[in-house]
């Protein structure tokens, strides 16, 4: 059994359209990273950020590419905290220009340009991104996927999850919750049918006891 072509062909049947071109190319990019894969969050982030940049590292490790979740600045507010603490959560904090060269590949999650709200050069080839906000300007990247008619980022990722039937854990599926959440203001800020299904999926899995401490 190839497991390539087992995954393929689960991911077609369980989507349609484009939401399996999508998917198919998202696979497609990931496992083309020739090394390890920096999933970059923009600077000082927050619940959205962290939790769709965690999503994004179990993704590329279900296709055999080794990435981290990685951010430059601090995870100052206090909510973002706990939840990083309570839920464990392992991230990178770059505090150097030059930590970045470890990696071959770079996902950028919640933003869209390198060098805009990250410690990234601009000119960072990038193979990846995924954010629900407008660009202001032109984004380049293997695989992009701008999608501003749902509520969060973490809306996406936790759809891909979905869609790939990959198991979130309990901390990757709390923090997505959260960040969906907090970015919708609790489901009251242009919200659309997606972010309510992404919660939908994501409520099996989530610690209701963290997300009571947190807030």
């Amino acid at each position: 059994i190839e497991p390539r072509t087992v995954l393929r062909d689960h991911v077609l049947e369980a989507v349609t359209g484009d939401d399996a071109e999508r998917v198919c190319r998202l696979l497609s990019v990931l496992r083309g990273v020739d090394g390890r894969l920096a999933v970059v969050m923009h600077d000082n982030p927050d619940p959205y950020a962290i939790a769709s940049a965690l999503a994004l590292v179990l993704i590329a490790h279900s296709v055999g590419t080794d990435a981290d979740a990685c951010y430059y600045g601090d995870i100052s507010h206090q909510e973002n905290r706990a939840l990083v603490n309570l839920l464990d959560l392992d991230l990178c904090n770059f505090a150097t220009d030059e930590e970045i060269e470890a990696y071959q590949g770079v996902a950028l999650v919640d933003h869209s340009r390198p060098g805009v709200n990250d410690g990234l050069d601009p000119e960072t080839a990038v193979d990846v991104v995924i954010d629900h906000h407008p660009p202001r300007a032109s984004v380049e990247a293997r695989f992009i996927d701008l999608r501003t008619d749902v509520g969060a980022t973490s809306t996406l990722l936790a759809a891909y999850l979905e869609h790939l039937d990959l198991d979130p854990g309990r901390g990757v599926a709390t923090a997505l919750l959260y960040g969906i959440r907090i970015d919708t203001r609790e489901f009251t800020r242009e919200t659309v049918d997606a972010d309510f299904e992404a919660a939908a999926y994501l409520h099996p899995h989530v610690d209701e006891s963290v997300l009571e401490r947190v807030e």
